[in-house]
């Protein structure tokens, strides 16, 4: 019985990630393919100036190249963005599974029960493989269903033979976060080892076979599986995927050896603030970042809980930024032309960037989509867990036995949420400025971290209003699908209502417009902008307050 409410559990509290993310993926399959049919020579022209370094690590070989623009798209998803998504929350689940339930201090409640920690292990495995096939079919559908809405048949064969790869590559970074976390009972290590071993596998696969001699040791990385034997052409490679699984189950076994050798924690993992007051020297400064105990530990523990998703967003943000720096000048000849065949829908779309100018170019790659969604992803999942979540997990009616308000409760979530966004921001900022020196561009450091904490702002205004629907709701998934959506139609009626003289006045309804507005990374920050997106998160913070106050919460 524990073992099938283990299962469905988790299930139930990880559906929705894997929903969203591979979702997210169709709509920019739409997108993506819509605008490469309207330029597609220009953007053939375009894709053969890539590096061959960074056509190989994106599996588009020649023979895929042939297909046209609208081909490169899918594999651009299927080999990069799809397999980040879908590992990112594999590796998620696979923190939370032992190291996760220790930091929360359940993995005692779990274990008090008639099942063995094999037991408890195994459920959570298989709650993950689940995940990963779910995520493979959503990927498939949602693919399909992206070309289809901009008027192309990708090939359904072999967009499915890649979702197969991708899933599998995905379930084998899960398992090695679950090995680690059992080990050490140590989600942060689980979770920045294995993100840090996703990067690494991602460019050791696509650099190995580009170096002579050396193409044979692309082969231990798990992401070479993903594409080398050219699923979107060729089908599954079913030999491929063994390897895959294989080395999925292996992690897996050492996982419950390691589980069972290891004395496991009982209450909750220490934050850092309780790691500085252990420190003599230290103890006055946390004293002074932290206030009250029980506000710091209301606020540390938020912070905590979305340490996993936050460390992952993180990596993925700094790399592209990196990326993107090094790739300016090796595109430089063709993205003028690139930039004079852009329709003036699609330029407002991505931010009236000049992609023939550097800051151009990182507001195309980087910070139309890339920063500004990966931080509202974060908020929004913090904002469902605030008051949703705590209700979720029964845990709301232990807070307020403290002696702490509502509406305190409410800001400090709040407060847990923005120094996220800040962190995250620092992260893009770092990401960029390092592209910049590496690429030679010579990017104004301070229109960097304008852009990047206008990033931050737009973010929590996104969370604040998904703490409200959680806070009207007191569910998690309502409330995380309220701000997914609001986030959604604010950012395509900005885009859209802006390109149209009547109505373009309606585009200031949208949060996006005083993201957009200003061009952050030529003008520098808008210190109106950020104003309003600050007031528009404190109202909404206010709000929430209210509406929870006057709430009665679940037991």
């Amino acid at each position: 019985m524990l073992l099938n409410s283990v299962y469905t559990k988790t299930l139930r509290d990880r559906w929705l990630g894997v929903a969203i993310g591979t979702l997210s993926i169709g709509l920019m399959v739409a997108m993506g393919v819509a605008t490469y049919r309207s330029l597609d020579e220009v953007i053939a022209e375009l894709i053969r100036s890539y590096p061959e370094a960074l056509l190989s690590m994106l599996g588009a070989t020649p023979e895929l190249l042939a297909g046209g623009a609208t081909r490169f798209v899918l594999a651009e998803m299927t080999n990069f963005l799809a397999p980040l998504v879908l590992a990112g929350i594999a590796i998620s689940v696979g923190t939370s599974t032992i190291a996760g339930e220790e930091r929360l201090g359940t993995l005692g409640l779990l274990l008090a029960n008639p099942r063995s920690r094999t037991a408890v292990l195994m459920s959570k495995l298989a709650s993950l493989v689940t995940l990963m096939v779910l995520g493979g079919l959503l990927m498939w559908g949602a693919t399909e269903a992206g070309a289809a809405a901009a008027g192309v048949a990708s090939g359904t064969a072999r967009v499915g033979a890649a979702s197969v790869h991708v899933a599998a590559a995905a379930l084998s970074f899960g398992a090695l976060s679950l090995c680690i976390g059992a080990w050490t009972g140590n989600a942060t290590a689980a979770t920045g080892i294995t993100t840090g071993a996703l990067i690494v596998s991602f460019l050791g696969a696509g650099l190995f076979p580009l170096i002579e001699g050396a193409a044979d040791v692309a082969r231990i990385f798990p992401w070479y599986y993903i594409a080398a034997a050219e699923p979107l052409q060729h089908g599954v490679d079913w030999g491929h995927v063994a390897i895959l699984l294989a080395a999925s189950s292996i992690l897996s076994g050492l996982a419950v050896v390691g589980v069972n050798r290891r004395d496991l924690r009982s209450g909750a993992a220490a934050t850092l603030l309780d790691q500085l007051r252990r420190s003599a020297r230290l103890a006055r400064l946390s004293e002074l970042i932290s206030g009250r105990a029980q506000v710091a530990n209301t606020a540390a523990r938020t912070f905590s809980e979305s340490r996993g998703v936050a460390v992952i967003v993180a990596y993925v943000m700094f790399l592209t930024a990196l990326l993107i720096g090094l790739l300016f000048n090796a595109l430089s000849d063709t993205l003028g032309n690139f930039a004079d065949a852009i329709p003036e829908a699609l330029v407002a779309l991505f931010g009236d960037g000049d992609v023939s100018t550097p800051e151009g170019w990182y507001q195309l790659e980087v910070f139309s989509f890339v920063v500004p969604g990966g931080m509202i992803v974060v908020a929004i999942m913090m904002g469902a867990r605030a008051i949703g979540g705590e209700q979720d997990n029964s845990t709301m009616d232990l807070l307020l036995a403290n002696p702490i308000t509502r509406p305190r409760l409410v800001a400090e979530k709040g407060i847990a949420m923005v120094l996220a966004m800040l962190v995250l921001g620092v992260t893009a900022f770092a990401g960029t400025i390092a592209g910049s020196l590496l690429g030679g561009l010579g990017m104004s450091a301070a229109n960097v971290a304008a852009a990047s904490a206008q990033s931050a702002a737009l973010a929590v205004v996104f969370g604040a209003a998904t703490m409200l629907a959680g806070a009207a709701t007191g569910r998690s998934r309502p409330a995380a699908l309220a701000g997914a959506a609001i986030a959604l139609a604010a950012y395509v009626a900005n885009s859209f209502l802006r390109v149209d003289p009547r109505v373009a006045d309606w585009a200031r309804l949208s949060p996006f417009n005083y993201y957009m507005d200003n061009d952050a990374l030529v003008n520098g920050i808008s210190w109106a902008n950020v104003g309003v997106l600050a007031a528009a998160a404190v109202v909404l913070l206010v709000l929430c307050a209210i509406v929870f106050e006057r709430r009665d919460v679940r037991s």
